[in-house]
Formats: structure tokens, sequence, C-alpha cells
């Protein structure tokens, strides 16, 4: 794997690429602090725009003016949840974003985050186990062959929310952050789990009253 300072001296001998000059470090609360990798990132460039848009949408890997991902994408910071830790890292177009978590216990995992569902536990996945993992993959892929966490062949090391506790939800239910109840992983499985044991007593009882019918 090339370490940060080599995939920059790449990006900037690219024609497609841009390289902006350092601008700082990025502003955070006292609590939260950088992975060593970034930190090198914004110690040699102001962020990148990698791809000219000829072949495929490009990346624009953000300056040290970062900001939560609730408040890049929604608007408004969400009071629960892990979006306190969750960084806009990277603009993907079309409003949609690639995230850094700076929880201390996964600093530096990179996620992968649609505007529509990304505050949904089970539709934010990990993407890369570090920044300059993704960075490395990001220089490493063609252009032309799309994004690289949307190939059928990637493997995700599963669901972000995962990590704090959260579990998938029922159908049609809001997590707390948008003003529903307060789950836990273990009571939002519960729940999910309810909800397919109705289905198949329904199921159950169509079959029955079928076999019912004709016998």
């Amino acid at each position: 794997m090339k370490t940060i300072k080599e995939l920059i001296d790449i990006l900037k001998n690219r024609n497609d690429c841009v390289v902006e000059p350092p601008g700082g470090l990025p502003v955070l609360a006292d609590d939260l602090s950088l992975p060593a990798d970034l930190v090198e990132f914004y110690e040699l460039t102001g962020g990148v725009t990698i791809g000219d848009g000829s072949e495929g949408s490009p990346i624009q890997v953000l300056g040290p003016a970062v900001e939560r991902l609730d408040v890049t994408v929604a608007g408004e910071v969400f009071e629960s949840g892990p979006f306190k830790y969750w960084f806009a890292l990277a603009d993907v177009d079309d409003g949609n974003y690639l995230a850094i978590d700076l929880h201390p216990e996964h600093c530096g995992k990179c996620y992968d985050t649609f505007h529509e569902t990304f505050p949904f536990p089970g539709y934010v996945n990990i993407i890369a186990s570090s920044f300059t993992d993704l960075l490395n993959r990001l220089v490493q892929q063609p252009m032309e062959a799309g994004y690289y966490w949307l190939d059928q062949s990637f493997e995700s090391e599963g669901d972000a929310f995962a990590l704090y506790g959260y579990g998938e939800l029922p159908p049609d239910a809001l997590p707390e952050w948008l003003g529903g109840p307060v789950l836990d992983a273990k009571a939002s499985a519960a729940g999910l789990q309810d909800q397919r044991i109705k289905k198949l007593v329904i199921i159950a009882i169509f079959i029955f009253l079928l076999l019912k019918a004709f016998y």
C-alpha cells in the first residue's frame, strides 16, 4: 500500500487530477481528533479532485473546511446516533458523500453514504479501513470503471451503524434521531423478527385455507 505522500505525488502528475495547496487542518471539537494519515494529507494538500469528468464523475476529497455528515447532507444536527463522529470527507456527486469516522474505537474507517438513506441503519457500508486505504483505492481505480464500492465484486466490511450497536430497523420504522423510538441493536432486531414471524403466520394461514378449500 502506498503512503499518503506517494499518492499525492501520483495525483500531481495526472492530467485529470487537481491537487490544491495546503490550507491548514480542520477545526474539530476538543474531544475529536484526526487520524495521523489524514493529518499528513492536510499538511501536504488542501484537497484533491480525482478525475476531470471526461470518464465518469470526479471525486473531490474535500479541503480542511470539513463538516459533520448530517450538517453537510441534511443541513441539520442530529442530536443522537453516531453523527457526532461522522464527517463528510469526499463529494462523489449528486449530493452523495464518502464519510470518515472519528470515533476513537474506529477512527479512520470510511463509509459510502447516500443522501436519501444515510440516516438509516443497514444502508451505510464500510468501504475502507482507513483514509490511506481509501485514497489508495481511489487512485488505483480506473475512472471509467465507476466507483469501486459499487462494483459487484467489492466486499464491504459491514454496516457502519453496527459499530455503534444499531441494528436494522423494522419496516417503516424511523431511527431515534429522525423522531422514532429509542431502539438499541437488540430491540430493533427483535422488532424485525416480530415482523417476520407475523408474515410467516399470515402465509401459513393462507396456505391452510387454500388447502382446506381444495380438500
